[in-house]
């Protein structure tokens, strides 16, 4: 029994004695706290980004393409060439299109040869329908002067008839019987120069003519004279019916004459009608001249558009920059890129490596950040400790994919809702070089905000309510005192420091706390 207690005070002194030792213990290291890792206050450059992955491609690149189908007969580039645009890049067989140009152009000579024909009938009907309309005026003009000339003899005809039908007036044969009486006095006086110029001549002082041209003038007075009685004896004796019947046909004459210029001038009249509605015939020789002139435009724009494709046999290289792909060989058959559906096969790609451009999916998030003009930092694997500046010239205004899920939904399929949603940004490449080429993996960093030569911590340095410990003393008697800072930018890794604390500063880490780690769930929102 005795045992037994001075094993339970045994016990007892063991374990009270343990607890002491431990307090004790606890209570040392209470006074002497260590300080944890340590980092300074820094100077240099704070960076907000937006870092992804994309694909280097140059901002131009075609695929060359022939627009006429046919057999390629020689190609002169190779995968790699550099070529300048214009170069020549290949040859179609160009037989089959010299063949038709050749024909259309014959086709264009036939039909230029008739409408130099249309043109020549048509001036030459226009100008017969002008001589005719002209002979046809002349000849109506005529047949009115006619008409004009025939009523002046019909009136002269019917004074005539008056005249011949007038009974004798006293007058009339007064006047008759002075003319008579004149005409004797003029013989009697004739007959007496005669017989003087005779004496004369017989005495010799005029010349033989003289008495000659007497006798003539003799003769002259004796056929007035004889002239002079008849009148007076037809007047003596009154009008005469064979008179009066031959005035009459006269005037019948002179009226049969009119009624003929007055159907003439009829004539005319229908033939001056009929040749101006003749003119009309030329508008069909005109007609003619512009359907050949139809023809020949019809035909110059087929020679022209088969002259084109004749050109294009010879493919050239729209643009300057590097023949990235050969897709074709020599001897094979190509189609057109525009005739009907076809879309054409690619003969070379050519790409301006010149200009380069990066192409990012940005999520939604970030994207937001990101604006056209902000400068970028481009990193390749290809050019180890190369960067390379850019920047961001698009930003799309619709997610990538949107369309699909669109269709996927209206064909009621399950479009993956649960995705992130992303948008693409361009970023052109400035100080692009040789070494880059398409389809590289470039990483870029959108720069979003950048401060240079500021003060910096890390950013696990920074406690919660901004403050930071600040360690002073020698290194056996440093303390940490937490000390309020004031902040600028931010990124996962450092914070800007705009006050609190100096250059060069010794800052405490704070220890990671178990208790403050937070619970990563992986099975998704729910």
């Amino acid at each position: 029994m005795k045992q037994r207690w001075w094993i339970a005070v045994l016990l007892i002194a063991l374990v009270g004695g343990g607890w002491f030792y431990t307090r004790q213990k606890a209570a040392v290291k209470a006074k002497e706290k260590t300080i944890g890792r340590t980092t300074k206050v820094g100077r240099g450059d704070i960076t907000i980004k937006v870092t992804e992955t994309g694909t280097l491609e140059p901002v131009s690149q075609v695929d060359v393409k022939s627009r006429v189908a046919g057999r390629l007969q020689r190609i002169f580039v190779r995968e790699g060439q550099l070529v300048r645009a214009g170069d020549p890049i290949a040859i179609v067989d160009p037989t089959e299109v010299t063949r038709q140009v050749e024909g259309i152009k014959a086709q264009l000579a036939a039909s230029q040869a008739g409408l130099a024909q249309a043109e020549e009938n048509y001036r030459l009907t226009v100008r017969q329908n002008r001589l005719a309309i002209a002979r046809a005026d002349v000849a109506l003009r005529q047949a009115e002067a006619g008409i004009a000339t025939g009523r002046v003899g019909l009136r002269q005809s019917q004074a005539q008839l008056r005249q011949t039908s007038a009974p004798n007036r006293t007058q009339d044969i007064s006047s008759a019987q002075l003319a008579v009486a004149r005409a004797e006095a003029q013989v009697v006086d004739a007959k007496r120069t005669y017989t003087r110029q005779q004496s004369l001549v017989a005495k010799g002082f005029v010349a033989q003519s003289a008495a000659d041209s007497a006798q003539v003038q003799v003769t002259f007075a004796e056929k007035d004279l004889q002239t002079q009685r008849e009148r007076l004896a037809l007047l003596r004796e009154g009008p005469r019916k064979e008179d009066i019947a031959t005035s009459r046909v006269g005037i019948e004459a002179a009226q049969a004459q009119l009624a003929q210029q007055q159907a003439s001038v009829d004539a005319a009249r229908v033939a001056l009608e009929t040749e101006r509605a003749n003119a009309g015939s030329a508008g069909l020789r005109l007609r003619d001249v512009e359907r050949a002139r139809a023809d020949v435009r019809q035909i110059e724009n087929q020679l022209a558009q088969q002259s084109v494709q004749l050109v294009e046999t010879r493919i050239v290289a729209p643009i300057s920059g590097d023949v990235t792909g050969k897709y074709q060989e020599e001897g094979e058959l190509i189609a057109s890129a525009t005739a009907g559906f076809a879309q054409g096969a690619a003969v070379v790609s050519i790409a301006d490596l010149s200009k380069m451009l990066v192409r990012v999916n940005i999520n939604e998030v970030d994207v937001a950040r990101v604006k056209v003009g902000q400068p970028v930092e481009i990193s390749v694997d290809s050019v180890p400790g190369k960067r390379f500046a850019g920047r961001v010239s698009s930003i799309s205004a619709a997610a990538i994919g949107k369309s699909l899920k669109r269709d996927a939904a209206a064909a009621g399929q399950n479009s993956g809702s649960g995705g992130v949603v992303r948008f693409e940004v361009k970023v052109t490449v400035g100080n692009a070089d040789r070494r880059l080429r398409p389809g590289m993996t470039a990483v870029v960093d959108i720069i979003l905000n950048r401060h240079k030569n500021v003060l910096t911590l890390p950013a696990e340095a920074i406690k919660p309510g901004n403050k930071v410990a600040v360690v002073t003393g020698p290194k056996k008697e440093q303390k940490a005192t937490d000390t309020k800072i004031t902040t600028g930018l931010k990124n996962d890794a450092e914070v800007e420091v705009t006050g609190g604390v100096s250059e060069g500063d010794t800052i405490e880490i704070p220890k990671i706390n178990a208790k403050d780690r937070r619970t990563i769930k992986f099975d998704g929102p729910d």
